[in-house]
């Protein structure tokens, strides 16, 4: 097959999305209304309904929103339920929630915990646990979770930081709290940018004032609660705006990806998660080879294989230092890789991915035969 260079992805807008959001940016310099105005008040609301109703608080960033909600669930001081196999920004948010981390293993052969995993790591002062939507998956098991955390007086935060467009589905959305980030790689974007979904309205109320430092209905209003920054600007609104516009039509198209690659790879002794049960976001596949060997082998026929979810568990990170055994985890971590995924991929080029999966795989046959 001739090569082609296929990046990890592309991220860019087409042309109608630059118009429309360079008008709406002229609109906003024209008001002078550059913070938390009606670009940030509409994208609350589109969110809201296709939420079924849910309140949405638009914040700065995904981590801002977690500690927000946390703080505003009244876990402050308690220990809460991590996944180890997340991002740091988790750990950080719970950090600055005033909490204490209490990682979880994965499930065996999954990317995040299952319930008995969050069981086996339970603690006597648990006042919340996260899971965390990794790669646009829904987090193994969530129903069951989650009524368990309920019976024993948890609330459920859901680190949905990959899961845009899942809020109208059934496998997410079902603790207490939801929270989006739409980072500048994200299926849904502001470049930088955050959204907490909830049908707590105590809840949505604290966030939507502890994102403004406290702020009531007016600055003459008593401050009831010392907050934080956490508003999102008017800009970042309006590209989330015109990236919600497409996102229905984006999602289709990575899942239709997805597909492709689930036909293509067929059949192989590298197993692929299933990729069409979430949005798309990540192509994740199990690999009992080594990465480093994987992403030279693609490199060298011009492939750029996506970021891992995640290339190291939390608790190998220095920065936590927590240094228990977590061996389902370190195995997920370390025999994944995740193929190029983007609505723009065509089918040649998702062909000649796999053709060079393919290609390694059988090039590993070999090797194991001769040795």
């Amino acid at each position: 097959m001739r090569r082609l260079d296929v990046p990890a992805q592309r991220l860019g807008f087409t042309d109608l999305q630059k118009a429309k959001a360079l008008s709406m940016l002229e609109k906003t310099l024209t008001s002078g209304h550059l913070s938390a105005g009606p670009w940030v008040a509409e994208l609350e609301e589109r969110i809201g309904v296709e939420s079924r109703g849910a309140e949405v608080v638009a914040v700065s960033n995904a981590t801002t929103g977690m500690f927000l909600s946390l703080q505003g669930l009244g876990v402050t001081g308690a220990s809460v339920l991590v996944p180890t196999n997340t991002t740091m920004a988790t750990f950080s948010a719970v950090i600055a929630a005033g909490c204490r981390p209490v990682l979880v293993d994965c499930a065996p052969g999954s990317l995040t915990p299952g319930l008995n995993e969050y069981r086996e790591a339970a603690v006597d002062d648990v006042g919340a646990i996260v899971a965390v939507h990794v790669g646009g998956y829904p987090s193994r098991e969530l129903h069951d979770v989650a009524a368990w955390a309920r019976m024993s007086g948890y609330a459920v935060v859901e680190d949905a930081a990959h899961a845009h467009g899942l809020w109208t589905g059934d496998d997410v959305g079902v603790g207490d709290v939801a929270v989006y980030s739409l980072y500048a790689t994200k299926v849904m974007t502001a470049g930088e940018g955050g959204l907490v979904i909830t049908a707590n309205s105590s809840l949505a109320a604290h966030v939507r004032s502890a994102r403004n430092h406290g702020k009531g209905a007016s600055d003459a209003t008593p401050r009831e609660i010392v907050g934080f920054n956490g508003r999102m600007g008017e800009t970042a609104a309006a590209i989330a705006l015109v990236s919600l516009d497409d996102l229905s039509e984006n999602i289709a198209a990575r899942l239709e990806r997805a597909g492709w690659y689930d036909d293509l790879l067929a059949g192989q002794d590298d197993t692929q998660y299933a990729a069409t049960a979430g949005n798309g976001y990540k192509y994740v596949v199990s690999s009992v080879h080594a990465r480093g060997e994987i992403r030279s082998f693609f490199s060298n026929r011009g492939v750029a294989l996506a970021g891992e979810v995640f290339p190291l568990p939390l608790h190998l990170q220095p920065a936590v230092g927590i240094a228990n055994d977590f061996p389902n985890a370190d195995a997920v971590c370390r025999n994944h890789y995740c193929l190029p995924i983007f609505p723009s991929l065509t089918r040649p080029e998702a062909e000649y991915v796999a053709s060079v999966a393919l290609e390694y795989l059988g090039e590993r046959e070999r090797l194991l035969v001769r040795t």
